[in-house]
């Protein structure tokens, strides 16, 4: 069973293929190519204060207590070495 948030991520990665796909064709296969979709000043925003925050809390809702307990070592790992480096 694919949960809400996997099947975004699975739809989020098929459009940046189909994204790198066009703009491949678009320029013609070439090497020197430009990426034709250009993203604004704001959607850095967008995405992190619009777009994350539901993810992240639809993923922590459904999570069971169990699974976070049994994989709390894995977070913690990755919670302090996301933060040392940024």
């Amino acid at each position: 069973r694919v949960t809400e948030t996997g099947a975004c991520m699975f739809l989020g990665a098929a459009f940046n293929v189909a994204f790198w796909t066009f703009s491949r064709l678009k320029s013609g296969g070439s090497e020197n190519w430009r990426f034709s979709i250009s993203m604004s000043e704001n959607m850095h925003d967008v995405i992190y204060f619009g777009l994350l925050p539901p993810i992240i809390f639809e993923a922590g809702f459904v999570m069971r207590k169990r699974s976070f307990f049994a994989n709390f070592g894995t977070i913690i790992l990755y919670a302090v070495v996301g933060t040392l480096i940024s």
